[in-house]
């Protein structure tokens, strides 16, 4: 077995559905919201599910010296390390997790390699979870090694989902130069207020640098309300969480 991933990124807070007022296994009520209930127990369902599949990929590995400390670890097998390369290729060229499965099947009828005869898109979706791991654990090293970076974050709507856009601008001494990197585009199912926006905002800042209220530099934004008011605007709630001796850009 080749390990792909050797450490990543889990927020223990999110590892357990703790919530016990959301208990997938509970019955639907029947009454006047019968039908609001039974779709709610639908969805907390599919969630759970969703998450449990997800998460089975990743291997928990804890330390020999203290069981606090553990890493994650995904492993692909040889059988299907060309299958896993070929599949990361064309999904870097930006196509959908269907069509990267069409493409191999394809490709299987042209070379007739054993190893590419069947990819479901749920395998392939498995792929790019490992590959999204590798690169958040590469970026969290990168911001954790840093002095400071800046944070840029936009908003948009796609298909009537509303995203978060979260860049990061950080110095890397390797390439001698300050680059770009893409954090995540968090999707908004909630109201866009600049409490909520921060609140995400800042869960996934503490997952991808627990020590980013003293390492944070400056923020980007629009000028949109919710982003810049004074007394609720994210960037108005991020500086607020900044520590006190720092202070924060705002751009």
């Amino acid at each position: 077995m080749d390990t792909i991933v050797g450490d990543m990124l889990f927020n223990p807070e999110d590892q357990d559905d703790s919530d016990a007022d959301h208990d997938v296994n509970e019955e639907p009520a029947f009454g006047s919201a019968a039908k609001i209930n039974a779709l709610r127990f639908l969805h907390r369902l599919a969630a759970a599910k969703a998450k449990e599949r997800a998460l089975s990929l990743f291997k928990r590995v804890e330390s020999e010296d203290d069981v606090a400390i553990y890493s994650y670890l995904v492993t692909i097998p040889k059988t299907k390390t060309t299958l896993f390369r070929l599949a990361v290729h064309y999904m870097s060229c930006g196509t959908s997790f269907r069509m990267a499965s069409e493409l191999i099947s394809c490709t299987y009828d042209v070379l007739g390699n054993p190893s590419l005869r069947a990819c479901s898109r749920d395998e392939i979706s498995n792929f790019v979870r490992a590959i999204c791991v590798v690169n958040l654990q590469r970026i969290t090293n990168l911001l954790r090694r840093s002095w400071a970076f800046s944070l840029a974050l936009d908003s948009a709507t796609h298909q009537s989902t509303s995203f978060l856009d979260l860049r990061f601008r950080v110095f890397i001494p390797n390439y001698h130069s300050i680059v770009n990197l893409h954090g995540c585009t968090l999707p908004m199912f909630d109201r866009h207020t600049g409490d909520i926006m921060s609140t995400m905002v800042n869960k996934f800042l503490i997952v991808l640098c627990p020590d980013w209220t003293i390492r944070l530099l400056g923020l980007t934004f629009d000028g949109a309300r919710n982003m810049s008011g004074r007394v609720a605007g994210v960037v108005t709630c991020l500086d607020a969480a900044m520590h006190s001796d720092c202070s924060l850009i705002r751009i």
